[in-house]
């Protein structure tokens, strides 16, 4: 048999070295192929929105690892790939003192092609951050099952500072994602991911929370809900009608705590306000902090009890959502000294005696509370400014005692 070693050894090795240069290139190339397009961008106030695409993606990176072990992603491309953004944010002097609830939103959004399998996560770091090996948490993430992915970095510093963008697909499917930042001026601010779910007709659920120093320290809360609401919701790009109000009102604030919703975007944008009440901050307000939103006229009525002889109440009536109150007499007489709660409804056409006349308000508002022995309540007529006389509704032989909200049947 004849040999020929070197002749062999050389197609060997051309075959080889062709081989490993086939691999290489695939590898670099998958190490591309999801780079960002852009890869970096400065956002500002002439320049308040900046969007880029980054994939497709085909290798998945299954990190952080479970609680305990890993504290945040582990990147390193391209065996755990993750994509990176070098974002800038410049802000002038002043900026935040402007627009205290400011946020830079981001959003990562993607066209399924998984059969509703794929994911992806969101990671914000200050500063550039490349490769990680989960040791260190992200300044910001947005880490679920849900499409899209949104993060809001706030608040916001005046001056200039770098963020690096990370996309982790968690669970791909050859996707290109998108993502987009906007610079919010606080009008706009986009909730935290609750309970989500998909599909059509399926509600989904989203956790809209009050900024610092709006209702930070609300004890028995009450929130009311203002669908009649006919304020506008402004950013620095259109107007348009909102979506609703939610009311909240607890402890000992001063103040009723408003959100306003948008709900033409999606998911809703919500802008909290506090607004300062009339009575609420009395010497005479001692606890119990009530609110009641009469869904049918949108009056609401925000309360606190009054812990000094004569019993009764603190109560503020506003018609516009807390832009301004008239102020209530509070309670009907007798008023007990304990849990006192707002109601209000419809008359009873058929009742009789028949209903009064109600020319300033429709319908019947009641206030109640108790004592040691009873629970009383007495009927307002001209929309909770002033009472009638008290009656028994129950003693404390019939019952353990009055406590939470009250839901008026017609006429008491």
């Amino acid at each position: 048999m004849q040999k020929n070693p070197s002749s062999e050894s050389g197609v060997f090795s051309s075959r080889a070295l062709l081989a490993v240069t086939l691999c290489s290139l695939g590898v670099w190339l998958a190490a591309l192929s999801f780079g960002s397009s852009p890869s970096s961008g400065t956002l500002s106030e002439t320049s308040d929105t900046l969007t880029y695409t980054a994939g497709p993606f085909n290798v998945a990176n299954h990190t952080p690892l479970p609680e305990g072990v890993d504290a945040g992603p582990e990147c390193s491309n391209p065996s755990q790939p993750c994509d990176d953004f070098a974002l800038t944010v410049m802000l002038p002097t002043g900026y935040r003192a402007a627009h205290p609830n400011g946020s830079v939103r981001i959003t990562l959004k993607w066209t399924d092609a998984g059969s509703g399998q794929s994911d992806y996560d969101l990671y914000i770091y200050k500063g550039t951050v490349i490769n990680t090996n989960g040791s260190k948490a992200a300044d910001y993430q947005s880490a679920s099952s849900k499409n899209p992915e949104v993060v809001n970095i706030r608040p916001l510093t005046d001056g200039t500072q770098t963020f690096t963008v990370k996309v982790v697909p968690y669970t791909p499917s050859g996707e290109t994602v998108t993502v987009k930042i906007e610079l919010l001026a606080g009008s706009d601010f986009v909730p935290t991911p609750g309970i989500s779910g998909s599909g059509p007709n399926v509600p989904r659920f989203f956790n809209y929370q009050a900024p610092p120093g709006i209702a930070t320290s609300v004890g028995e809360p009450s929130i009311g809900s203002n669908y009649k609401s006919e304020k506008t919701f402004s950013n620095s790009l259109f107007t348009i009608p909102n979506g609703g109000t939610a009311l909240l009102f607890g402890g000992f604030s001063p103040s009723l705590a408003r959100a306003t919703f948008n709900d033409c975007s999606s998911p809703a944008g919500a802008l909290w306000e506090a607004k300062p009440l009339l009575t609420a901050n009395s010497p005479r307000a001692f606890g119990d902090p009530i609110l009641f939103t009469d869904h049918d006229t949108g009056r609401t009525f925000v309360s606190q009890l009054e812990g000094l002889t004569p019993a009764g109440s603190t109560t503020d009536i506003t018609d516009n959502d807390g832009d301004s109150f008239t102020p209530s007499e509070g309670s009907s007489l007798p008023s007990d000294i304990d849990h006192q709660t707002i109601g209000g409804g419809p008359y009873n056409a058929n009742s009789t005696p028949p209903p009064p006349p109600h020319p300033t308000y429709a319908n019947t508002v009641y206030y109640c509370s108790q004592s040691v022995a009873d629970a009383r309540c007495g009927r307002s007529d001209n929309g909770g400014l002033t009472f009638g006389p008290a009656t028994v509704m129950y003693t404390t032989a019939d019952c353990g005692g009055l406590h939470g909200h009250l839901k008026a049947a017609p006429d008491g």
